[in-house]
């Protein structure tokens, strides 16, 4: 009798134990068992966004002279876009100070206002190669997304390998009746990955 008792305690007591370690054993990470070892296990898992960067940007300043500088006056420069997109495809807006609200990018007079009423028109041109095959590079509407593709998917700055080409040029025909001044203007590159 008293062995048929401590048997039904002990069972009853084993199936506690059992029930409080199933219900620790619900949750995201598993709780080992009691015995000589035990194993538990905690899931790790990172969530990963598409990101993306641009980066390696430089300033452009044209000095004119009518004496020395004849032609289209040009600028061009290499920059790094990096994606972790698996394809590195993304997308490129550029803007000027007026945004997309111009069908052109321009120059205004530093300091506001319009010199003479003028304004400098310019050119903005863009390829996601750096000697794109055609020979010549696509030009760039104000706030037209450019679908692009070749971003670096494996360095955040592309180290020494930039990955576009982007070229500023004011037209000759613009400058011969520009007062004289400083013209500025901002470009606003928008990369986004797709």
């Amino acid at each position: 009798m008293l062995k048929s008792l401590i048997s039904i305690a002990c069972a009853m007591v084993a199936v506690s134990t059992y029930s409080m370690l199933s219900l620790a054993a619900t949750g995201a990470a598993n709780d080992g068992t009691l015995g000589t070892t035990s194993t538990g296990t905690i899931p790790v898992t990172l969530n990963m966004p598409a990101v993306i960067k641009i980066s390696e940007l430089k300033e452009v300043t044209f000095d004119y002279s009518s004496v020395n500088d004849t032609g289209n006056l040009t600028n061009t420069q290499n920059f790094c876009v990096y994606t972790n997109s698996a394809e590195g495809s993304y997308t490129l807006t550029i803007n000027g100070t007026a945004g997309g609200k111009s069908a052109t990018f321009q120059l205004s007079p530093s300091g506001g206002g319009e010199a003479g009423g003028k304004t400098v028109e310019y050119d903005v041109f863009f390829a996601s190669e750096l000697i794109p095959a055609s020979g010549t590079l696509p030009q760039v509407t104000p706030g037209t997304p450019i679908s692009a593709t070749g971003a670096n998917t494996q360095t955040l700055d592309c180290g020494a390998t930039m990955v576009t080409t982007l070229k500023v040029e004011i037209p000759e025909g613009n400058l011969a009746a520009v007062e004289s001044g400083t013209y500025t203007d901002t470009l606003t590159l928008t990369v986004a990955p797709r």
